[in-house]
């Protein structure tokens, strides 16, 4: 570390950001998260999100684990919020 900083902020050298919780981010957010995703016309462009959505509310699909359920909602929620800040298209 540089000499000018007191070592009282450099102590911990093996430093680690805040790992993300991606599932306790889509119980919290579920509602705002299916709101975008039924509002983009963009993602709705590429898939039904209402049989997206109802496959999620009834257990994700035979087809997905549900980490990998939940990493394909998270994309898809991206997609729908760069449509809905940058009206990005394909």
């Amino acid at each position: 570390m540089h000499k000018n900083i007191n070592e009282n902020i450099t102590w911990k050298k093996n430093k680690i950001g805040f790992e993300w919780n991606c599932e306790k981010f889509i119980i919290f957010n579920k509602k705002e998260i299916c709101k975008s995703m039924r509002e983009s016309a963009l993602l709705n462009s590429i898939i039904d999100c209402d049989a997206f959505i109802g496959n999620w509310e009834n257990g994700a699909s035979d087809h997905f684990t549900k980490a990998s359920f939940d990493r394909l909602i998270i994309q898809n929620y991206c997609l729908s919020a760069l449509d809905r800040i940058y009206n990005f298209r394909i």
